[in-house]
């Protein structure tokens, strides 16, 4: 499997240290009963324009434009689509 921009969070042994990475991640094998942690984030780097959702054209949004913060629901019929090759 592929990801792109992954948040990876691992516990290295023997270490009191939770260490975090950013990268495009590539995984090989899952062990049964695995569990992936999904972060949702928003790209802000300077050669991207933020969408504050105001419906206005996104390249003249400006913060004073935003409304309130957005809210991800995450429902019980939510689910994130993982490709798996084999």
């Amino acid at each position: 499997m592929y990801f792109q921009n992954v948040v990876c969070t691992y516990y290295k042994i023997g270490s009191d240290s939770l260490y975090s990475i950013l990268d495009n991640v590539i995984i090989n094998h899952l062990d049964k009963e695995s569990r992936l942690v999904v972060a949702v984030n928003v790209n802000k780097n300077p050669f991207s324009q933020l969408n504050y959702g105001t419906g206005k054209d996104v390249s003249t949004e400006t913060l004073k434009d935003a409304g309130e913060p957005l809210l991800i629901k995450w429902y019980t019929d939510s689910y994130v689509k993982i490709p798996v090759l084999k």
